[in-house]
């Protein structure tokens, strides 16, 4: 049995890339602390004390999505443990079972969101590659592919701006350079 679980944690890490947030909870009778590092292990943010009620379960999945988005990240993984061992934590048995389908409930949503986000950010990708220009524009530093689905997305057909100054214009941004002529 221990070798199968092994298998299936060493499967897990393997999966794990630069786009992951790992969350490790530590379990305590009242309350617990979630620690957050990246694919490296290199430690992500404050750790969070949380208590072992509803409230402190929403708190922990806030700061898990502030998290990601500080740092850019797509994917987290929980340590999935953390719904065995809640079992022994709670009071009473009905509210064990009450937080225990809230949390997993939380969690599929999350799993479900963050699906679809793939999905649909593959999409994305999908189309603008039919689009002759965009190799060029990925390869200026800074520009996502989302970031340039949105830019094409606003204005259309980029050929239709003389140059790259009308669509700075166009966007709001009217930028100006200040120089001593030195």
């Amino acid at each position: 049995m221990n070798f199968k679980i092994q298998n299936k944690q060493n499967q897990l890490i393997e999966r794990i890339t630069d786009q992951h947030l790992v969350v490790g909870v530590d379990i305590a009778q009242q309350v617990h602390v979630a620690r957050a590092v990246n694919y490296r292990g290199i430690v992500i943010g404050k750790p969070l004390s949380f208590e072992n009620n509803e409230e402190g379960f929403t708190r922990l999945l806030n700061w898990i999505k502030e998290l990601k988005r500080m740092k850019n990240l797509d994917t987290t993984i929980v340590a999935r443990s953390l719904l065995t061992l809640a079992k022994r934590s709670f009071g009473t048995k009905q509210a064990l079972d009450a937080y225990k389908l809230h949390l997993e409930q939380l969690l599929e949503e999350y799993d479900l969101a963050s699906s679809q986000l793939e999905r649909m950010t593959q999409e994305v990708t999908n189309v603008l590659e039919q689009i002759p220009f965009v190799k060029q524009i990925l390869a200026i530093k800074g520009i996502s592919a989302i970031s340039l689905a949105g830019i094409l997305g606003e204005d259309g057909d980029l050929s239709g701006f003389a140059h790259g100054n009308a669509l700075l214009r166009h966007a709001g941004l009217h930028l100006a350079e200040a120089s001593s002529g030195k």
